[in-house]
């Protein structure tokens, strides 16, 4: 009777995570995000989803595929641009003078 909570629920949990995902690929910028915080959720919400599945909970378990889809891309953005950031650093380490002299 009250499954409508449970669906309310699931579609606030699907785009909760979308500002954070948007603001990460503007600005390019992981460092304030903590990735042992991300995988922790991450595992949380595959427990959460197998104990959904166990108990035959369907709200439960559909309501944590959008987040785990969410916190995936954003441990995703957290290794690109974490990755991104340091070759983007070696590539000014390595520049040489004359180089600089002709782009500008």
């Amino acid at each position: 009777m009250y499954d409508f909570i449970g669906y309310i629920a699931i579609f606030l949990a699907s785009v909760s995570l979308m500002p954070q995902i948007y603001q990460m690929i503007k600005t390019k910028q992981v460092k304030d995000l903590n990735i042992y915080f991300l995988f922790t959720v991450l595992l949380a919400d595959i427990l959460y989803f197998t104990y959904g599945i166990i108990n035959n909970d369907t709200i439960l378990y559909l309501s944590t595929i959008p987040p785990s889809i969410s916190h995936t891309i954003i441990i995703i953005l957290w290794f690109y641009y974490q990755n991104y950031l340091c070759c983007k650093y070696l590539e000014i380490e390595n520049t040489t003078p004359e180089i600089d002299t002709i782009i500008l």
